[in-house]
């Protein structure tokens, strides 16, 4: 989810040697998978019968990411889309992605395509908070997809101020929208149950070995057994200087506990038992 510290997992990750693509933003979300993928009614029409276009769009993202070559006509005419759609629906958390945005990214995808990946890297892989909708897709198309599913306290991130997926994918669980910001919270943790259960219903099918769940809270308070677990999962082996030093990343988060100075009455006791079962402490 938006908030949940993935930009945290990234940054080990990118330090420890994976590659995570060149056009990022300052929360190492990967552009081209947001331009691609961050369109919620093409989403909602691919998915009545239209289905390979988001495998095309994942062929798409791996030739970016590899150096594949040029694009077939198929590629280009989903980039095509992506750009439009991106120029005209776009929904944003703090800025803009309109105007000249969706064309940098496609001319920065076709320069990539052209140019292999370095030797010199780990692994590659990519971070955006969206990517959990694309699941029952990324375990098809990626048969040793390793895939990190990063939660933190639904009750927490009911009160961010970073709600784009509530607002994007909410009618995939049958939820109204918000009707009035008094109504955001309570509307936001229920998507925060809906999709992490969605999630965790996915994780069960295709096992440990491709789907790891990470404790945000827990990986800033242990971050040497975390991070182990995130290494491991991957199969990343590094130098004990390195591991020193991803361990150093991990801070303590201010946000931590902030529902306990809002007003929590508004919320389904339903979803709140649900925050328990996920494992965290509620003090309510």
């Amino acid at each position: 989810m938006g908030g949940s510290g993935t930009r945290l997992v990234a940054k080990i990750f990118a330090q420890a040697g994976i590659f995570l693509g060149s056009d990022l933003n300052v929360e190492h979300d990967n552009l081209w998978f947001t331009l691609l993928f961050r369109r919620p009614q093409w989403f909602r029409k691919v998915t009545n019968g239209s289905e390979e276009r988001i495998f095309t769009g994942l062929r798409l993202l791996t030739k970016t990411m590899l150096g594949g070559g040029a694009l077939k006509a198929e590629e280009f005419s989903l980039l095509a889309s992506a750009i439009a759609d991106a120029s005209l629906n776009f929904r944003a958390a703090n800025k803009s992605t309109r105007g000249l945005w969706p064309f940098i990214r496609a001319r920065n995808m076709m320069r990539a395509a052209k140019t292999p990946l370095p030797e010199s890297y780990r692994g590659w892989g990519w971070k955006e908070p969206n990517s959990h909708i694309y699941l029952p897709y990324l375990f098809k198309q990626f048969p040793a997809v390793k895939y990190i599913h990063v939660i933190r306290h639904g009750l927490d991130l009911a009160f961010s101020r970073n709600q784009v997926q509530l607002y994007n994918w909410s009618y995939l669980f049958g939820m109204d929208l918000p009707r009035s910001r008094m109504e955001v919270p309570a509307k936001s943790l229920k998507y925060w149950v809906h999709a992490n259960q969605r999630a965790l219903d996915l994780a069960r099918q295709v096992g440990p070995d491709r789907f790891l769940m990470v404790n945000f809270d827990q990986l800033c308070h242990s971050p040497s057994s975390e991070i182990e677990r995130l290494l491991t999962f991957v199969g990343a082996k590094i130098s004990a200087e390195e591991f020193s030093s991803l361990c150093a990343l991990p801070e303590k988060q201010t946000s931590s506990g902030r529902y306990l100075q809002n007003d929590c009455s508004s919320f389904d006791a339903a979803d709140v038992a649900a925050v328990r079962q996920f494992g965290f402490e509620v003090q309510l």
